[in-house]
């Protein structure tokens, strides 16, 4: 079949249901990004200082690196059940 751009489908979503289509779904897009942001503001300055309390380590990369690896585990883990809810009302649209 024929390939369908972007232009296409912006086009097509506008005929079949307005402008307004455009931010359907947006709703838990932005839950979605409010939870991630919490959880990774919240916890990653908290990790940074326990990653240097419990190793030793200076501020440099290491530390850094092993703050961003959890901070980015509790997001995960934050942000995985408004994931499914907003896949599930995705497909059911």
């Amino acid at each position: 079949g024929a390939r369908v751009g972007p232009y296409q489908v912006l086009r097509a979503v506008v005929n079949e249901k307005g402008v307004a289509g455009l931010w359907r779904g947006s709703a838990m897009s932005m839950t979605r990004s409010a939870v991630l942001t919490a959880s990774q503001c919240a916890t990653y300055d908290e990790v940074k200082h326990r990653v240097r309390r419990w190793t030793g380590l200076s501020d440099g990369v290491a530390t850094h690196f092993l703050a961003s690896m959890l901070a980015g585990l509790v997001t995960t883990t934050a942000t995985n059940p408004v994931d499914m809810i907003k896949t599930q009302l995705y497909m059911d649209a």
